[in-house]
Formats: C-alpha cells, sequence, structure tokens
C-alpha cells in the first residue's frame, strides 16, 4: 500500500499455522479420557518497504544521516504528514506461538455423570520493531517555521519550538503468559418420574 504522499510502497505480510492432536483412550465403558495437544502460530510483516513511487523518496541526498533517506516529517496545523522516504516507517515483525493442553475424563454411573479436567495454555507474544536502520522525526509546531528553512540545510534545527527525535532502530517486546483452568461438572439425578 503507498504512503499518504504516495512516494513508497509497503507491504503486509500474514501467516497463520495451527497444528492438534487429540487421543481419546476408554478405560471402561464408565470412564473415558479425553487429550488434546494444540500449537497456533501467527507470524506478521508490517510495513516493509518494498519500492519507492517516487524516485527522491530513495535518493539519499534528502536524508539527514548518511546513507539515509528522507525522514518523517510532521507539521501542525493540517497539513498532510510526509511519513518519509523509502523505509523511513519501521517494519515490524510480530510473532504469536500459543501451545495448548486439553486433559478431560468423563465417569458415568447409572443415571450420573462427572465431567472434569484441566487446561494449560502457554502464550509467547514477539514484537520486533524497526527492522531497519535508524530513523530520524521533524515535528514543526506551525506551517511558518518550515517554509523558513533554507532548502539546502538537512540538518534539523534544535529549538524549543521545533521537535527532533531519533528512534530507536531496533526494539524487541517479549511478552509471556500462562494460563491454567479447571472444570468440574456434575449431572445428577435425584429422582425418577414413573
Amino acid at each position: 500500500m503507498p504512503d499518504s504522499l504516495v512516494e513508497s510502497l509497503t507491504q503486509n505480510f500474514t501467516l497463520r499455522q495451527m497444528y492438534s492432536l487429540e487421543e481419546t483412550h476408554v478405560f471402561s465403558p464408565t470412564l473415558v479420557n479425553t487429550a488434546r495437544a494444540g500449537f497456533s502460530r501467527v507470524r506478521a510483516t508490517v510495513t516493509q518497504p518494498v519500492s519507492a513511487l517516487n524516485p527522491l523518496a530513495k535518493d539519499p541526498s534528502f536524508g539527514i544521516l548518511p546513507g539515509q533517506f528522507a525522514p518523517a516529517i510532521n507539521i501542525d496545523g493540517g497539513i498532510v504528514s510526509m511519513l518519509g522516504a523509502l523505509g523511513s516507517v519501521s517494519a515490524d515483525l510480530l510473532t504469536w506461538n500459543s501451545f495448548q493442553f486439553y486433559d478431560d475424563a468423563f465417569v458415568t454411573r447409572g443415571a450420573h455423570s462427572l465431567k472434569f479436567g484441566f487446561a494449560v495454555e502457554h502464550m509467547q507474544n514477539s514484537e520486533f520493531s524497526g527492522g531497519g536502520s535508524a530513523k530520524w522525526t521533524i515535528q514543526f509546531r506551525q506551517p511558518g517555521e518550515f517554509s523558513h528553512q533554507p532548502a539546502t540545510e538537512h540538518q534539523p534545527r534544535r529549538s524549543s519550538d521545533n521537535e527532533t527525535n531519533l528512534c530507536a532502530p531496533d526494539a524487541l517486546w517479549i511478552l509471556r503468559s500462562r494460563r491454567l483452568a479447571c472444570a468440574l461438572e456434575l449431572d445428577a439425578e435425584l429422582w425418577r418420574a414413573i
């Protein structure tokens, strides 16, 4: 998909994989056990740079760091933000893994039945943000401040009215979570109608 000023093209890609295995064992006519194991993975690549739609979007002479393309530029006052040139928006790699195990037993005695079991799930969420070299973001508080900068100046000015951020090139977040659930269900017949 193109950016807001149709300068560069990025892509999103998702993949989902699921595997499961189930085993049911009959111990006797009144006792049955079912065990299930599963694995699920969702993987996504978000805003991965593909190509420059405008040749200037891949021209490093517009960059403020050597070898980099133009930075993201934000101007307050309703002007459309430029998200930067090719690869200026960080490409993110998102991965979510879920490992699951369930065990349920069923006991029947006449008209009564008992169901009990447990479930365990271990989840891993990994988010890698950045995927490339350091990017600059320049924020102008007023539209007039943007027009007063010389056209040949590529270094951002630092003042109390303007803000320049050097984003971390790579950031990795890893979240882990576990769930345990137990269940008990009793179906009993109190009296039998004749």
